[in-house]
């Protein structure tokens, strides 16, 4: 995979959904986010977001699933970030309710990280200083040895 990434200066934490948790490849995705550069990861005490599937969007257990994320949004809020990471778009929803904190799926961020030396990039890759449309000097490649030349 090319990690080639470019600068994404944000202040982030990541939420391992339950169904990637119990898949056993829950951290998987912040081992790569730790890659970026310029992206601050603050760790929190990771726990249910208690939406559980749909769960928590029927109006009889709203309230419930209300309570069993509170410990998570509890955390999030004192970690005091720009934005979420989460792999589960029912999870960025009860975050997102839970704490007011927008949640953003982790490809976000490599499509930024990867396009943070494009002529046009996000205007949050950008880092202080940096003029549009400036290109890296060097290409991020990285030949794979097992190729033949």
């Amino acid at each position: 995979m090319n990690t080639c990434f470019g600068p994404v200066p944000l202040r982030i934490t990541y939420h391992a959904p339950c169904h990637l948790r119990a898949q056993g490849v829950g951290d998987a995705p912040l081992e790569l986010l730790r890659q970026v550069p310029g992206l601050e990861i603050r760790e929190i005490r990771d726990s249910c977001c208690g939406i559980a599937g749909t769960f928590g969007m029927k109006h009889q257990n709203f309230d419930l699933a209300m309570r069993m994320g509170a410990p998570l949004f509890q955390e999030i809020r004192r970690a005091q970030v720009e934005k979420v990471l989460s792999g589960c778009g029912t999870c960025k929803i009860q975050i997102e309710q839970g704490t007011g904190v927008e949640t953003w799926h982790p490809i976000r961020i490599l499509r930024d990280a990867y396009r943070a030396g494009e002529p046009n990039p996000p205007s949050f890759a950008l880092p202080e200083g940096e003029r549009r449309g400036r290109r890296r000097e060097e290409p991020c490649f990285s030949p794979r040895s097992d190729r033949e030349p």
